[in-house]
């Protein structure tokens, strides 16, 4: 993985951001955004899933979310986390992107309205400021059907507000995106390995301290869980605020027991430790998960 250079992202987020702008199809608005994540993203994890083809998009255009029937624009959008989903089932994806291009929202007074809509009609409920929304990540077992790993996964908000502020790691170029990723799922799916997410988690926090940090070299702290899905301070004018949204450490775990060893039984987790899994029942899977499970048994 290249070093992340501040001035080469600079540069080509700006230049992304124009691309983005005059590009009408959703394929190639995709291509723009990975080519960047490559390289512009703070984050070494999305940097690493969009070189590896592993972060999956879904593209939502102004006039789409403007002028659409919001049960329309929810079945799309329904339809491609579901594709994520199963693609995360199977172990074949890192993250989730939901990305809405802004040509004039992002002036828009309404703002926060208009983040709060897209957030609700992702997770199909009413979502506010300053709250911790979770979803449920899942992988399949390979030993056996009847017990699946779940990951409870937090919510991400960026946009293009974000670059050159205080909280420029939350930057996307030319819109505004919630992104979705557990890094215990892609370990447990062996996308990469533990050492490879400690080392880089020590090299992204150097960079941003917006998610964790590191206490000694074997164990790592996060209120990873603990972010606000849409933070309040992100909607203000004042671009000197302190990390309000970051709150106080919880709990510690090592990012060794992310880890599935090679002779390691499948059944024999510990129980949910911020970024462990949790065990459930295959009956406890959404219905488009157990067909998948069917199919492929």
């Amino acid at each position: 993985m290249e070093l992340y250079d501040a001035a080469i992202a600079d540069k080509l987020f700006i230049e992304t951001s124009a691309l983005i702008s005059e590009s009408e199809e959703n394929e190639d608005i995709v291509t723009h955004l990975n080519r960047w994540m490559k390289k512009g993203q703070p984050c070494l994890f999305a940097r690493y899933a969009a070189q590896k083809k592993l972060l999956d998009y879904c593209i939502i255009n102004e006039n789409e979310f403007l002028m659409l029937e919001e049960s329309l624009l929810q079945e799309k959008i329904w339809k491609a986390r579901r594709q994520w989903e199963i693609k995360t089932y199977l172990g074949k994806s890192m993250g989730f992107i939901l990305y809405l291009k802004c040509d004039h929202l992002l002036k828009a007074e309404n703002l926060i309205a208009i983040s709060k809509k897209l957030a609700s009609i992702l997770l199909k409920k009413e979502v506010g400021l300053n709250a911790t929304e979770l979803i449920k990540v899942y992988l399949k077992n390979p030993i056996t059907k009847s017990k699946i790993f779940c990951w409870d996964t937090p919510i991400n908000y960026f946009s293009q507000k974000a670059y050159a502020t205080w909280w420029d790691d939350r930057k996307i170029p030319q819109g505004i995106a919630l992104s979705i990723n557990a890094v215990g799922h892609s370990v447990f799916a062996n996308l990469f390995t533990p050492k490879i997410a400690k080392d880089w988690s020590v090299k992204t926090i150097a960079l941003s301290k917006s998610c964790s940090h590191f206490n000694d070299v074997s164990m790592y702290k996060s209120n990873y869980h603990t972010d606000h899905t849409l933070p309040s301070c992100f909607f203000t004018k004042n671009n000197n605020l302190e990390k309000s949204y970051i709150f106080p450490i919880t709990e510690n775990y090592n990012l060794e027991r992310y880890h599935r060893k090679p002779n390691t039984d499948w059944d024999d987790v510990d129980e949910r430790k911020d970024g462990n899994p949790y065990i459930i029942n295959y009956t406890d899977l959404p219905y488009y998960l157990k067909e998948i499970t069917t199919a492929k048994t």
